[in-house]
């Protein structure tokens, strides 16, 4: 017989209610962005009527899409999303199946650079934001998020200019 080996009752990971977190450090946040390919009508949650919007990371984001559907009330307006893997995305986006991008990701120039290559290269155009304007009242209901406002230009490469103190 082999020998036994030692077991150790690990923690599982901080998911969901955060009550009995057990968390030691935190390595980095994600941020929930919506983002819509260049030139694109989007511009607002209301502008998702009707069309269809791909979740990178699907089944992971499935609370994410859960917590806008119900505050913007997406289901009413026929807003439908399809869970995408990385390779999907780009014949998803040409052949317009997708009106916008669900991504849940670091804000660092590596995944900045990742989400801009999503998209179709169209002149000066990049992608935009879908603002989440009611990422305060998500937060307030479901404990585990907290609003974020992204600095203007993050996605377009176009930071604010820093005041001149």
């Amino acid at each position: 017989m082999p020998p036994a080996r030692p077991t150790s009752r690990l923690p599982a990971p901080d998911l969901g209610d955060l009550s009995n977190a057990e968390t030691v450090v935190v390595v980095t946040h994600a941020v929930v962005l919506m983002a819509a390919p260049p030139g694109s009508a989007v511009t607002g949650m209301d502008d998702l009527k009707g069309k269809t919007v791909g979740v990178v990371g699907g089944e992971i984001n499935q609370k994410v899409v859960e917590a806008l559907s119900k505050e913007y009330d997406l289901e009413r307006i026929q807003t439908h999303f399809k869970n995408l893997g990385i390779a999907d995305i780009a014949p998803a986006l040409k052949a317009k199946q997708v009106a916008a991008l669900l991504v849940v990701m670091p804000i660092s120039e590596k995944y900045l650079g990742m989400l801009r290559n999503l998209f179709p290269r169209t002149g000066k155009q990049k992608p935009a934001l879908v603002p989440i304007e009611s990422a305060g009242a998500i937060a307030a209901v479901a404990k585990y998020y907290q609003s974020y406002d992204l600095p203007k230009g993050t996605v377009q490469e176009s930071p604010p200019i820093p005041d001149d103190t």
